[in-house]
């Protein structure tokens, strides 16, 4: 998957950390790129929606190499920002 073919993608995070997202199915997201981030290519996630800027995000199916790893916090230092690209 990558953004050329997603429905919409997203980057999420701040100004020294971040991943760029794409949606593949309907509120389920892969991750294309990362800096500074726990987050890996190719990890994917569920969200069902973003929220307000500057404020922590929580995803829910947290998944690496086929395993679950659980849900997972976004923006724990400040929040994240977020912007359709």
């Amino acid at each position: 998957m990558n953004c050329a073919k997603a429905t919409k993608c997203y980057s999420v995070g701040h100004p020294i950390a971040g991943a760029n997202c794409a949606i593949w199915e309907k509120n389920k997201f892969v991750v294309e790129s990362v800096l500074n981030s726990k987050l890996m290519v190719g990890d994917t996630f569920v969200c069902a929606q973003f929220f307000s800027q500057k404020e922590l995000l929580i995803v829910s199916q947290l998944t690496r190499e086929g395993k679950m790893m659980g849900n997972y916090a976004m923006g724990k230092q400040g929040g994240v920002m977020w912007s359709e690209i």
